[in-house]
C-alpha cells in the first residue's frame, strides 16, 4: 500500500488481486464537521427515500399503526411535511418498506403477516390501491428494473424474485443471487443477518446496499455492505464493492463480474 500526496489530498493505492487486475481505490476524505439535528421527532424507523425530479418522498416502518405507511414530502431533505397514508388497513406489522416510481406510477413494497405486499398510486397523494400480496415470503423487499423492463424484488438473505410487468405478482420463486460480505470469524456479531436490500440504478451501474451483522448485538455487529455490477441483478453474487465497518476497520473490494 502506498500513499501519494496530490493537491493536498491523499490517495491510497490499494493493490488487490482477486482473480483480476489490481484496482486503485481513493482514500475517503475527512468528513466535514456536522451537528446532528433530528429531522422528525417520533418513531420513524427504516426510512426509504425516493427522489422524483425536484421532490423527495419518504415513508418508513409503521408497524401495527393504522392507517400506515405515512408518506412525507421535502424539497431540501431537511424540512418534511406529511402528504398521505399509503395503507389504510393492513394485517400484521409493516416493516422496512421500499418506495419506488416505475413507468410513471408509485409503488410501496413491504413485508407484513408472513408475506410481501405492494400498494400503488398514480399520484403520491393517492388514492392508493388496496394491499396486494406479491406471493413471496422473507422480508425487506427492494425493487429494481433492468433495461428490458424486467422487474425484480430483492429480499432478505440474498434472495430475489422476478415480478410481473405491473409489479403486483412474483412470477418466479425466490432464488439466491447474493451471498453478502464474508464477515471475519474473529468479529463479535449478533448474527450474519443479510437483510434490507435496497437497489439503485445510476448510469450503467446497479448498486445493492444491504445490512449485515444484526441490529441488537454489540457495536461490531452493525455493518453496511454495498455491491455494484454492470451486468444486472443476477450478477450480484460476487461482492463487487463491499464495505464492512467493525472495530473501526473499513474494507474495500472491487472487481468485475463475468458477463
Amino acid at each position: 500500500m502506498k500513499t501519494v500526496g496530490s493537491s493536498g489530498r491523499a490517495m491510497v493505492v490499494a493493490l488487490l488481486v482477486l482473480g483480476g487486475p489490481a484496482v486503485v481505490v481513493p482514500a475517503a476524505e475527512a468528513p466535514r464537521p456536522t451537528v446532528a439535528r433530528p429531522l422528525l421527532v417520533g418513531n420513524w424507523a427504516d426510512p426509504t427515500v425516493l427522489r422524483d425530479g425536484d421532490d423527495y418522498y419518504m415513508t418508513h416502518s409503521s408497524f401495527e399503526f393504522q392507517p400506515g405507511l405515512l408518506i412525507w414530502h421535502s424539497q431540501d431533505l431537511r424540512s418534511w411535511r406529511p402528504v398521505a397514508h399509503a395503507v389504510v388497513n393492513q394485517e400484521g406489522s409493516i416493516w422496512a418498506p421500499d418506495l419506488v416510481k416505475h413507468d410513471g406510477r408509485y409503488y410501496v413494497y413491504y413485508p407484513a403477516a408472513g408475506t410481501n405486499w405492494v400498494v400503488t398510486a398514480e399520484k403520491i397523494a393517492g388514492p392508493w390501491s388496496k394491499p396486494v400480496s406479491i406471493g413471496v415470503g422473507r422480508i425487506d423487499p427492494g425493487h429494481v428494473a433492468d433495461d428490458e423492463g424486467r422487474r425484480y424484488v430483492h429480499l432478505s438473505a440474498g434472495y430475489a424474485a422476478e415480478v410481473s410487468a405491473d409489479g403486483l405478482k412474483a412470477v418466479t420463486p425466490p432464488t439466491k443471487v447474493y451471498d453478502g460480505w464474508p464477515i471475519p470469524r474473529d468479529w463479535t456479531i449478533e448474527c450474519f443477518c443479510l437483510e434490507s436490500p435496497k437497489l439503485t440504478r445510476r448510469g450503467q451501474w446497479y448498486y445493492l446496499t444491504s445490512a449485515q451483522g444484526g441490529t441488537s448485538g454489540p457495536a461490531t455487529s452493525h455493518m453496511v455492505v454495498s455491491s455494484m455490477t454492470t451486468v444486472g441483478w443476477h450478477a450480484l453474487r460476487p461482492a463487487l464493492f463491499a464495505t464492512g465497518a467493525s472495530r473501526t476497520r473499513f474494507h474495500y473490494f472491487r472487481y468485475q463480474a463475468e458477463e
